[in-house]
């Protein structure tokens, strides 16, 4: 679990610089610009401002260079120790992400690269294989998995399906920087859809199996203190409960999540 103003905290679906600029002035972490189909998705132009801004603040010129992937017998251990690396990166400058879902891959090389984003995360049904080809052409980028989750108040997750997120969770952590839990409703499976998921379940990744996790799904200006106070997680990730419109952020509910999760009075602590 995350130390007192450790936790990572990520505003997506970013298509204004002035957003970006917005969430990190408040302290984010990661700025989200959505290539795949969305009502918040942002052309490659608009992402390049959106870099270019983020980079600026940042006081840089070019990508935060990923390290290399490297294997490990203790796949918990090593997935630790890479997103305590991207932590330290992104706790130095703030990193822009592209976030895709089901696109070929060399279009998300293509946007990624001309974008000119630290991090691409995958937001569909990419396995293992898609990612260590991902990784084999995008050397220097971070990548981050998105794994899904019932949403809240549908039955409770069983044992079995617990065992199935964990071993997906691991299957993931060989080949990611990090990981991220969303929430997907009946019918689909790529999330973004501002519901939220038993937090339970993030914090038993956390606590049972030493997985670092960045929660998504259904936050807010308004519950994201409460989420690190009970959980601790890794990182947090907000786009709709933020908004005025889509792809248009409101700058106090921006500012409100951001330090409501940097300043989370954690229990224990």
């Amino acid at each position: 679990p995350v130390a007192p103003g450790a936790v990572l905290v990520k505003v997506c679906g970013v298509v204004r610089s002035e957003d970006a600029l917005c969430a990190i002035g408040a302290g984010a972490n990661l700025i989200g610009v959505i290539f795949a189909k969305s009502k918040r998705q942002a052309s490659v132009e608009q992402a390049q401002s959106v870099a270019s801004s983020v980079r600026k603040f940042g006081e840089r010129t070019d990508v935060v260079a990923a390290p290399a992937l490297e294997r490990s017998d203790d796949t918990v251990k090593a997935l630790a120790g890479r997103c305590g690396t991207l932590r330290k990166a992104c706790g130095r400058t703030p990193l822009v992400v592209g976030v895709f879902m089901d696109q070929p891959l060399e279009q998300v090389v293509e946007q990624a690269t001309a974008a000119g984003v630290d991090a691409i995360q995958l937001h569909g049904g990419e396995d293992t294989a898609f990612i260590a080809e991902l990784r084999k052409r995008s050397p220097r980028t971070w990548v981050i998995k998105v794994v899904h989750l019932p949403p809240r108040g549908s039955e409770e997750v069983s044992e079995a399906e617990m065992a199935e997120l964990k071993r997906r969770l691991l299957s993931f952590g060989e080949c990611c920087d990090a990981l991220l839990l969303d929430t997907a409703v009946k019918g689909a499976h790529s999330g973004g859809t501002g519901a939220a998921f038993d937090w339970k379940v993030a914090q038993r990744a956390q606590e049972e199996w030493g997985i670092p996790i960045i929660v998504a799904g259904g936050l807010t200006d308004a519950n994201v203190s409460e989420l690190v106070e009970k959980v601790r997680p890794y990182g947090v990730d907000v786009a709709s409960g933020v908004e005025d419109a889509p792809g248009v952020k409101n700058t106090g509910k921006t500012e409100g999540y951001v330090r409501g999760a940097k300043r989370a009075r954690l229990s224990g602590s």
